[in-house]
This record gives C-alpha cells, structure tokens and sequence, in this order.
C-alpha cells in the first residue's frame, strides 16, 4: 500500500481522514484481487513514503491501524523492523511481522 501518486510525487502526507479512506479503498482492492485468486489476504505493507511515514511517524502508524482494524481485525501489518510505531501500530489492535534480512 502506498500513498496516491500525487502525494508521492510531492513528498507530503495526507491528512488523518482522507488517509484513513484511502487505506480502507487500498485494502478493500487488495482484498477484492485476493479472492479472485482463491487467496487470503493476511499481511499487508506499506512501501513508499506511506512505509517511511508508517515506520517513522507513530500519528501516521496509528491512522494506517485504525484503518487496518475497522476493514478487516484479523489482518496483520509487515514492518522493516520492531520500533516504537511498531508498538502503536500493536496497540491498536493490529498483528505486527517484523521483516527479516538473511543477507
């Protein structure tokens, strides 16, 4: 999941509302492309500067698991790594997996 394009093009965030809509209209494609793969969408992941936001700034982390829980409560959030928006993203409900590097 990332910001829309012209966000990312210019480098700034979304407000907690309209983010919010838009993690829950990303995720309810995501959900849509998994079932006409016959798959479960467990995990998702945040790339871009959505990731940067999500990993750095716990406000954005917080918007992204509320958003995460009121779409689907079992669905889990992939993390670069175990830091403290790591544990707001867990406060509010949402599993988290840590990425590992075997490099």
């Amino acid at each position: 999941m990332a910001y829309p394009a012209d966000v990312e093009r210019r480098g700034a965030g979304m407000n907690d509302d309209a983010l919010g809509a838009h993690v829950v209209e990303q995720l309810a494609i995501a959900q849509r492309d998994a079932r006409a793969m016959n798959r479960d969408l467990v995990a998702m992941t945040c790339v871009g500067l959505l990731g940067e936001h999500v990993h750095d700034d716990a406000r954005t982390a917080q918007v992204v698991a509320r958003a995460l829980c009121r779409t689907d409560a079992d669905l889990g959030v992939i993390l670069p790594d175990a830091n403290d928006c790591a544990r707001v993203v867990m406060d509010c409900g949402v599993r988290v997996a840590v990425e590992i590097d075997l490099e």
